[in-house]
């Protein structure tokens, strides 16, 4: 299961199936894999990995918020969420602020495992507060932003927009040539415009228009002077809009490969060895709607499901166009959430965790009959 966001990680969500399916069929045999997309609890659903907390670059500027990094192959490989140092779920709704909001401390991340020998870094860019289009992260790798003027410009959004002259970091450069970087997302959004990460993620992260609007723009003019800079653009490459831009920033920036979030998961736990034998196979997620089939996580574990001929059920918290998760290939899907609740009150971790438990008994009904 990947998080219900607001009420269960995805932990808790494979928890919750799987005590309710022993609670329903004592007999049955559960296997729980949590999965992320690359937000929140990205780093959790690795298996057989280590992990360190440090202190890093807070949400805003100069804020200090404990983030967890997770390493895997024997120290080799550094697992990032970018939400653990500037993510929603660490800012509160009524702070929410994209002007004063900054990617630092995923920066700070990444400067750490460098400095402690990784060869590659996974950074997971899901469910961030912020749209500074990376130039936080940048900074606190030793890139300095100056405006018209030749003074210093502080990375945050509301100042991506002064940006006249950029000076390289001769850290960045060790890094790009020392550490392999592989970004896990499923934001496939351009950068600017109607679709762009403004416009689209923006009022979710508390910007009203006009601000999304403002900082549209801005973000147009900075990516402009990128692309100009560096005579390459990116701000078209799908996912350049991932994080408020920081997508954008590792395009243009690092050496990187983008991957879906899933996948990654998927492949370092070895999905497809694991679920042979099994005869069935539930996912599920906050919402599924028609985004779900554009390759979100659900849409990921019904492809290799139905490559290995095992029957895939849909179990989210709400759901939209039921009929076209049947004609996609799930045997079974549906809304954990009744019709008649309250968003407010299914979102509360025990009444989400009652209504997981009596959908997985109609499920089995359903088999049953």
């Amino acid at each position: 299961m990947d998080s219900f966001k607001g009420c269960m990680s995805s932990r808790e969500a494979c928890s919750a199936v799987s005590n309710a399916l022993k609670a329903t069929v004592p007999s049955c045999e559960c296997l729980a894999m949590p999965v992320s997309d690359g937000g929140e609890g990205f780093i959790s659903c690795f298996e057989h990995s280590t992990t360190e907390t440090i202190e890093v670059n807070g949400p805003f500027l100069n804020t200090t918020t404990n983030a967890t990094i997770a390493f895997i192959d024997n120290g080799d490989t550094a697992i990032i969420e970018s939400a653990q140092a500037c993510g929603l779920t660490i800012t509160p709704p009524d702070k929410r602020n994209l002007l004063r909001s900054t990617t630092h401390g995923v920066g700070d991340m990444i400067k750490y495992c460098y400095e402690k020998g990784c060869k590659r870094a996974i950074i997971g860019l899901g469910g961030t507060a912020t749209h500074d289009v990376g130039t936080g992260m940048l900074e606190a790798l030793g890139v300095r932003f100056l405006d018209a003027a030749g003074c210093k410009v502080t990375a945050c959004g509301e100042n991506i927009g002064k940006i006249a002259r950029i000076e390289s970091s001769p850290l960045l450069d060790i890094i790009i040539h020392s550490m392999d970087v592989i970004i896990a997302s499923d934001v496939s959004n351009p950068l600017c415009g109607l679709s762009g990460a403004a416009m689209v993620y923006g009022q979710q992260k508390g910007a009203t228009r006009e601000i999304a609007l403002s900082l549209d723009e801005a973000t147009r003019r900075f990516s402009n002077f990128v692309a100009n800079t560096l005579w390459t653009d990116h701000s078209c490459t799908p996912g350049a809009g991932a994080a408020g831009g920081l997508g954008f920033a590792f395009l243009a920036f690092f050496k990187c490969a983008f991957r879906a979030g899933a996948d990654i998961i998927l492949e370092a736990n070895r999905f497809d060895d694991t679920i042979k034998g099994a005869s069935m196979i539930i996912t599920g997620e906050g919402r599924s709607d028609e985004q779900t089939l554009m390759g979100k996580i659900p849409y990921a574990i019904l492809t290799r499901a139905r490559r290995h001929g095992i029957p895939a059920i849909l179990l989210s918290g709400g759901m939209s166009c039921h009929k076209k998760f049947l004609e996609a290939g799930f045997i079974y899907a549906a809304a954990i959430t009744p019709a008649e609740m309250l968003l407010n009150d299914a979102i509360k971790p025990a009444t989400a965790k009652r209504n997981m438990q009596n959908a997985v008994a109609t499920l089995v009904n359903q088999i049953s009959l």
